[in-house]
């Protein structure tokens, strides 16, 4: 596994942000990164399977083809971060905050994204079958040519929402806002 450098671990403590630098396909399957605050990290193609993400804090950065099946990013907060092309399968997300958050081309099969703020989110091209998004802020969040077959959408608010070309077969609706929402 690869070792994060001594100041990003000491954000931890301080609650200060640290540069996230650069880590290029790393290793960090398992890690716990519980509660780090990073500021644009380009940690690309890396492996976070089964990490730990809970009250973890970034603003911006790449972090974009990685391997998240298994993470815990429930309540994590990452705004405006890139995560496209990566792969999410079966993550638990619930009540995370990812406003502005690029999710472009991502599989989501079967996460868990009850009660998340994706406030201005670009899903485009992802795949969300099966997904949990019961509750979730979708307010100005994009769904062009995303895979939302059989996802729960019931109770989100989806106001200004763009799902041109999404599939929606089997997704259920059923209170949610979708005022100003275009499909």
């Amino acid at each position: 596994m690869t070792k994060l450098s001594p100041e990003i671990l000491a954000t931890r403590e301080t609650g200060d942000f640290a540069y996230g630098g650069v880590l290029e396909r790393a290793d960090l399957r398992g890690a716990n990164l519980a509660a780090l605050r990073l500021e644009d990290p380009s940690w690309t193609g890396c492996d976070f399977r089964d990490a730990s993400f809970e009250d973890f804090r970034c603003m911006g950065g790449n972090l974009s083809q990685g391997r998240w099946e298994g993470a815990a990013l429930g309540g994590a907060r990452m705004m405006d971060v890139a995560f496209a092309s990566g792969v999410f399968d079966g993550c638990w997300m619930e009540r995370g905050v990812f406003p502005a958050c690029d999710f472009r081309r991502c599989s989501l099969v079967g996460v868990d994204l009850a009660l998340a703020e994706l406030l201005g989110a670009v899903f485009d091209g992802a795949n969300l079958r099966d997904a949990n998004l019961e509750g979730a802020r979708c307010v100005k969040v994009s769904f062009r040519g995303a895979d939302l077959r059989g996802a729960n959408l019931a109770g989100a608010d989806l106001t200004q929402a763009d799902l041109r070309g999404a599939m929606i077969e089997g997704a259920i609706f059923e209170g949610a806002n979708t005022s100003e929402a275009v499909f």
